[in-house]
């Protein structure tokens, strides 16, 4: 019988070790990253945490009748109170604390009438034993806590009989009830966390009185310190934290413009919500098919794009939806930077702006914060910090060697406190987004209880290396000039198909391993109580000997895993990598094809359609490489326009089509005429002599991998281009170089410098440190409103002297600039000076080895101006379709490159 009574203790034992090795098995289950997008019903609802079912849910706790619910540990006469440790049915297991009607004493918590006073300790009734959660007289209740005849007060924990409040722990008569210090909402620091989790704040305490991470360290000392940590590179990241009860605010290059990803959403659906607020529209109102209420829930809790792109084009083109939302970002709306107006950029300063008036107004937008609080609950700022709600707008784009990781929000610790981190980076790790929100969230804890005590203790020294903060204060770090990035900026500006999802990590596994566990722990305490031969002993064993080394294996890998985990930040001329899911991702095996040439040529005509203005006009469309005499050429109407080896020539008014053909392969052209004098042409309707004279043909195929390797430099025409590319990914993402305002004399003296990374440079170096080698500049369009034409011209020969000189290899591409709308030069003056500036401009790239691309044949009109369907709000920059029409023109033009053909 003692044998036996030995074994079964040493048996227990064991299994007390395997379960202390629960959490390292367990961990695995919230180790990866988390899913990006994946669902909002975990937690607690709007307050991140635990998944559904837990936490402070109906069926709660870790046991039957337990867990946070009533007759239970933080419910009504519960929690650490008279009648209650973890509750009288409540616990840790069916009716119980931690043992048989238990938990640590039969009338005591952890003394007779005591928590750690006189009559205290771990006392007489005291344990693990019978009768008892932190039961009856005990706890942290009556006589007990840390009272007289305990540890910190009279009769109290924190409270008056109590132990966090009267006779009570969490519930009614609980610990965070009316005689209590602690807030309303307070949560244990572990929410969340527990046996599932490994991703612990650095501080076992919100606000940790000597923290040496915050102790004599200005905020700015201590984000660079987390960068340094994290091997992040300063000039990625841009943030901005402001104390809503403090006045706390400081910045980390807070100006420093960065792509906002789904950031938009937050300031667009304010807008439209400001309007509910005044009444001048409901959430019912439909905008296109969808009421409004229905696209906010899902625009901010889901991010969802498509929606979201629906409530953006209602608002306008896109400089209105821009102006639209600049009230809420921007205190100076009236002179909006190019680079806010024309592309989805952010600052950190603009975004907390944003914020700040949410977090002081929020019923003038009705819905929106509340939705914040239900979007990601264990995601970006929430996947590791789960110890106090948090409200946020998240955005996150991965394509091509780029990441943006950016996300906004209010953070309601005891001081509430707004946070807006934008990154390129950030190591590539929501982790090190989450840990700095958990960093800020100790440090805001810890400017507290600085507060709080000088509060008590007026007359007290401050330490002088740490003095506290002012209310209002600012601190802002050194940036460089306005920061265009011309990376690949991706952008999920309305249109684009973002999915924002990761994979969930996969559980099974791990449930897996620990079923076998249990299964061998069970059956080798069956063994050795009932069986009664040696063999059933030696089978014990080994069941034993097997369960500890599969924890030591797990443990193992584990530990490499974690070791392994954050890896190093590339340097600023280096390529951001990424195994996130992009937001907007093309399958390679979808990728068409390249363009090859047949062993005869190919086929292939500079447009699609084209319309002359005047009988007698002729223009050679054919761009293959087949020689242009053994193509059948064919007019369907040879009184309308004639065709001779690809040369069409209007000899009537009307349209008719004309067709190319060499062997099986035939291409289609509509040709037309609209008037036989000009009279009778400028007699037309505004709209049809405004329409454009030519349409590119896009190629069957569409060379779009060439761009892989270029990249597009200009002023703020390009600007649109990059906005609507990132949009619509035609080109499939090639890089960009712009700045708005920028001519080629400012370039020349070296006042109008280009930004890439985060960092201002010469226009070569930034061709460099691009490290693309094929570079289409279109510049000009400025310098021809107040310099000569000869000298324009000899400023893009500096240009193109030097980009060449500190980057022999890059192949030049000199695009024609574009005519003007005309709507601020009634004269057509400058579009004549366009006119007479376009073949020269041609010699120079043809004396210079430069490739010349003619664009503007595609955007001009009949009357000599910028075709008015594709004026962006009737000004000199183009809109969605004119972008298209030169997207799609570029496309043409690297088609009969690639194959050989030849522009007549």
């Amino acid at each position: 019988m003692k044998t036996r009574f030995c074994r079964i203790v040493i048996l227990l034992l064991v299994l007390c070790l395997l379960l202390s090795a629960g959490p390292f098995v367990y961990a695995d289950g919230t180790e990866s990253t988390p899913g990006i997008g994946s669902g909002t019903e975990s937690g607690d609802g709007t307050e991140p945490g635990g998944g559904g079912d837990t936490g402070n849910e109906d069926t709660p706790g870790n046991g039957g009748d337990s867990g946070s619910v009533d007759d239970s540990g933080n419910g009504d006469d519960s929690g650490n109170g008279d009648d209650s440790g973890n509750g009288d049915d409540s616990g840790n297991g069916d009716d119980s604390g931690n043992g048989d009607d238990s938990g640590n004493g039969d009338d005591s918590g952890n003394g007779d009438d005591s928590g750690n006073g006189d009559d205290s300790g771990n006392g007489d009734d005291s344990g693990n034993g019978d009768d008892s959660g932190n039961g009856d007289d005990s706890g942290n209740g009556d006589d007990s806590g840390n009272g007289d005849d305990s540890g910190n007060g009279d009769d109290s924990g924190n409270g008056d009989d109590s132990g966090n409040g009267d006779d009570s722990g969490n519930g009614d008569d609980s610990g965070n009830g009316d005689d209590s210090d602690d807030d309303e909402d307070d949560e244990d620091e572990d929410e969340g966390g527990g046996f599932w989790s490994w991703t612990w704040p650095e501080s076992d305490k919100p606000y940790p009185e000597g923290d040496a991470r915050f102790e004599g360290k200005t905020w700015e000392e201590i984000t660079e310190r987390f960068f340094a940590k994290w091997q992040i590179h300063p000039d990625t990241v841009g943030i901005g934290y402001y104390n809503t009860v403090s006045g706390e605010l400081h910045y980390y290059k807070g100006d420093t413009y960065r792509y906002a990803a789904s950031l938009y959403k937050l300031p667009l659906n304010m807008l439209y919500g400001e309007k509910v607020y005044l009444g001048e529209m409901t959430m019912d109102d439909l905008i296109g098919y969808v009421s409004y209420g229905e696209i906010q829930k899902y625009s901010i809790i889901h991010s969802d794009n498509p929606l979201s792109e629906l409530l953006q084009e209602h608002t306008g083109h896109y400089e209105q939806y821009r102006k639209a939302i600049a009230p809420y970002l921007c205190p100076d709306t009236e002179e909006l930077d190019p680079t806010f107006r024309f592309t989805n950029m952010f600052t950190p300063e603009q975004m907390l702006t944003c914020l700040r008036m949410l977090y002081d107004e929020p019923e003038r937008y009705p819905d929106v914060l509340e939705y914040m609080k239900q979007a990601e609950p264990e995601n970006y700022f929430a996947y590791s910090e789960q110890r106090y709600p948090i409200a946020h707008k998240y955005g996150y784009f991965a394509e091509d060697g780029y990441l943006t990781l950016n996300d906004a929000g209010i953070i309601y610790t005891d001081d509430p406190f707004i946070l807006v981190v934008m990154s390129e980076c950030m190591a590539g790790n929501i982790r090190a987004l989450s840990e700095y929100c958990s960093l800020m969230c100790d440090y805001t804890m810890y400017q507290k209880a600085l507060r709080e005590k000088e509060a008590e203790n007026p007359s007290g020294q401050v330490p002088d290396d740490n003095p506290p903060q002012a209310e209002g204060a600012v601190t802002v770090s050194p940036t460089p000039e306005t920061n265009i990035p011309s990376v690949n900026h991706p952008s999920d500006v309305p249109g684009t198909d973002l999915t924002e999802e990761v994979s969930a990590p996969n559980l099974l596994p791990t449930y897996i391993l620990a079923a076998f566990i249990a299964v061998c722990v069970i059956a080798a305490i069956a063994l050795l109580i009932f069986g009664k031969k040696r063999g059933h002993r030696l089978v014990a064993g080994a069941l034993i000997l097997a369960s500890c080394v599969i924890i030591l294996i797990v443990l193992d890998l584990k530990r490499d895993k974690v070791e392994t985990d954050v890896s190093p930040t590339p340097s600023v001329t280096e390529t951001a990598t990424t195994t996130l899911n992009p937001e907007s991702t093309v399958d390679p095996e979808l990728m068409p094809p390249k363009a090859t040439p047949s062993p005869e040529g190919d086929l292939f005509l500079t447009v699609s359609h084209i319309t002359f203005s005047l009988v007698g006009e002729s223009e050679n469309i054919y761009w293959g490489s087949i020689p242009a005499e053994n193509v059948i050429w064919t007019s369907a109407d040879e009184s309308i326009v004639t065709v001779e080896n690809g040369l069409l020539t209007a000899v009537g008014v009307g349209e008719t089509t004309v067709t190319a053909q060499f062997g099986e392969k035939s291409l289609r052209c509509t040709a037309a005429c609209l008037a036989e004098t000009e009279e009778e042409l400028y007699a037309l309707p505004e709209d049809t002599l405004r329409s454009p004279k030519r349409i590119p043909l896009v190629p069957e195929n569409p060379p779009v991998e060439f761009f892989a390797d270029a990249a597009l430099m200009g002023d703020s025409i390009t600007y649109i281009l990059m906005q609507n590319e990132a949009r619509l990914n035609i080109l499939q993402q090639p890089a960009f170089i712009v700045r708005g305002g920028t001519s080629l004399l400012g370039i020349e003296n070296r006042s109008y410098n280009f930004s890439y990374g985060g960092v201002i440079m010469d226009v070569e170096e930034t061709v460099a440190v691009c490290g693309r080698n094929k570079l289409f500049i279109m510049l000009g369009q400025n310098d021809l409103g107040y310099r000569s034409i000869q000298d324009t011209l000899a400023s893009y020969g500096v240009i193109v002297s030097r980009i060449r000189e500190r980057n022999p290899e890059v192949d030049i591409y000199i695009q024609t600039v574009v005519h003007e709308w005309a709507g601020t030069h009634d004269d057509n003056s400058r579009n004549e000076k366009i006119d007479a500036f376009t073949p020269l401009l041609r010699n120079f790239a043809e004396e210079n080895g430069c490739h010349f691309v003619d664009i503007q044949r595609y955007i001009v009109d009949h009357t000599g101006r910028m075709a008015k369907q594709y004026s962006l709000g009737d000004q000199i920059h183009l809109n969605e379709a004119g972008c298209i029409e030169w997207m799609h023109a570029l496309l043409a033009y690297v088609y009969a490159e690639n194959i050989g053909g030849k522009e007549l």
